[in-house]
């Protein structure tokens, strides 16, 4: 990078420190970011709340089960070949363009597309129940109300492949707010009437049916929002095939790309459980439910940074989205890192409270690992909705190519060697592509110093690694162990922890005060 262009850089980055540049991250950018981390948050703990239910209800075996027919429904999310994201970027970019017949096209093309690919889904998993339930090894007494949940499954999946095309218009128009609400009510209502269910006795057929309904009225909420804040388009089953080729163009790499973050979620849980069985699941999925929560709150926050990319791409110079770049990610890290950290050192203490001494036992290692991970892989965030929004989502899908090599080499191997924790320490090896990920978009994309990345972004939290990662360590080899009530010091280092990075200039939070007026996130 020449010395103009690393001048520039700074200029502009000190600007987004200090605030004296009010558009560069504009408030809409903010407003979208606290609904959507918001409405995670509360469907976070909604699910903490039900998990230990579910569990007693259906036994671990059952909740693994449980999991693993859930899992078939997300499928959804990878198997529309990246059409969903791809239909973000191009709703987004052409809206800007105000090119509003293209837009129509690209929506009535994609939900074609997602509808066949639905009811494709849908034959496969109803003609091979039998198949899929023996290979994930369910036993005799849950096989019956197994091929009812998996059957569910198959008619949920259908319906969520179609409401993607939906949710992804609505983010195109940048509104996650509305698909915010959406997916808390629907969800809220959902694990209400699961909870009901099994009290009176239900199983896990009763549980997938209620989902699949669920899945039902979600996509015609979907369908008549977006007819209203479109009142132009008009639902048609016929493709535009010219325009198809340049979506799949684009979303083929996004689908590469999405297909990595998916085995890390799904298919890890059929690796599991097909070498320790259903109860194997249990004591992985839990652990990670914590972790996904807390990511989840994360990158939901984060990912309005795609569609906005998409639209700065086009229309601001590079200099700019550099110093969109470095802000963003200097206040993501600053935000991830105390929260992983403090999960990674306070698993136990929060296992035992959530799950009970036994649980927390066998898993509470497993949690510090998955954290870590978590952390070391939540750095790839920033950079790849950037590089998603402009326009290079191929480079990310080569390297997410790698990424699933790891998880295929890595996973089986350490997992029927050590059981959940060697699934734990695969994860945490498999992160690797992803930071190289970050270097090469550093260097080929953004044009950033590596050096200046780090300093900026990584080194503040080098100290605070290093003391976590001791502290784990010595749990794990020594007897001293943390119990219940040392819980009470979790918020406190939280608190702690982010205090420090408001007084380092790490999270400005004085900025964030002027922007989150309650005018402005009722407005």
């Amino acid at each position: 990078m020449s010395r103009l262009q690393t001048r520039s850089l700074t200029i502009i980055y000190e600007e987004a420190r200090d605030g004296s540049s009010q558009e560069l991250i504009p408030k809409r950018l903010f407003r979208n970011a606290v609904f959507n981390s918001g409405g995670w948050a509360i469907n976070v703990i909604l699910t903490f709340i039900v998990t230990p239910i579910f569990v007693q209800k259906l036994t671990p075996e059952g909740y693994g089960i449980y999991a693993l027919l859930s899992s078939l429904i997300g499928y959804y999310s990878l198997l529309d070949l990246g059409l969903g994201q791809g239909l973000v970027k191009f709703v987004s970019e052409d809206l800007a363009k105000k090119n509003y017949p293209y837009v129509y096209r690209a929506i009535n093309t994609t939900l074609s597309i997602q509808i066949c690919l639905g009811l494709a889904g849908l034959s496969i998993l109803t003609l091979f129940a039998e198949p899929i339930l023996r290979l994930l090894k369910v036993s005799s007494i849950y096989l019956f109300d197994a091929k009812i949940g998996l059957y569910a499954s198959a008619v949920g999946f259908c319906f969520m492949m179609v409401s993607l095309g939906l949710s992804s218009t609505l983010m195109g128009l940048q509104r996650y707010d509305i698909t915010t609400k959406v997916n808390l009510i629907i969800n809220t209502l959902m694990l209400i009437v699961i909870t009901l269910i099994l009290f009176m006795g239900g199983g896990i057929g009763q549980v997938m049916i209620v989902t699949a309904i669920f899945a039902v009225i979600k996509l015609f909420v979907l369908l008549k929002i977006v007819q209203q804040k479109l009142p132009q388009w008009r639902f048609s089953l016929h493709p535009d095939w010219s325009l198809l080729l340049k979506l799949l163009s684009f979303s083929t790499f996004l689908f590469i790309s999405r297909a990595a973050s998916f085995f890390g979620e799904y298919v890890v849980r059929l690796m599991v459980g097909f070498i320790l069985g259903p109860a194997g699941v249990t004591y992985y999925v839990v652990p990670w439910k914590i972790v996904i929560a807390v990511g989840g709150l994360l990158s939901s926050a984060a990912v309005v940074l795609f569609p906005y990319a998409s639209e700065i791409g086009a229309l601001s110079p590079g200099e700019k989205i550099q110093g969109i770049f470095m802000e963003a990610s200097k206040i993501f890290a600053a935000i991830q890192f105390p929260l992983y950290l403090s999960l990674a050192v306070f698993s136990k203490p929060i296992l035992m409270v959530w799950m009970g001494e036994n649980f927390a036992e066998e898993t509470w290692f497993v949690l510090s690992v998955l954290a870590f991970t978590a952390s070391f892989g939540s750095l790839t965030t920033v950079p790849n909705l950037f590089t998603m929004g402009l326009g290079y989502a191929k480079i990310i899908a080569y390297f997410s190519i790698f990424t699933i090599i790891f998880y295929i080499l890595t996973i089986p191997t350490l997992t029927y060697l050590v059981g959940v924790t060697g699934t734990a320490w695969a994860m945490l090896i498999s992160s690797i592509p992803g930071l190289a990920l970050v270097i090469y978009e550093l260097k080929n994309i953004f044009r950033i110093n590596l050096w200046q990345y780090i300093q900026v972004v990584i080194k503040p939290h080098l100290i605070f690694l290093c003391i976590s990662a001791v502290v784990i360590l010595v749990f794990r080899k020594t007897s001293l162990q943390p119990d219940v009530w040392t819980l009470a010091l979790f918020p406190l280092l939280v608190c702690f922890y982010f205090g420090l990075m408001v007084l380092a200039g790490q999270i400005p939070l004085n900025k964030f005060f002027k922007i989150f007026q309650i005018t402005n996130l009722l407005g």
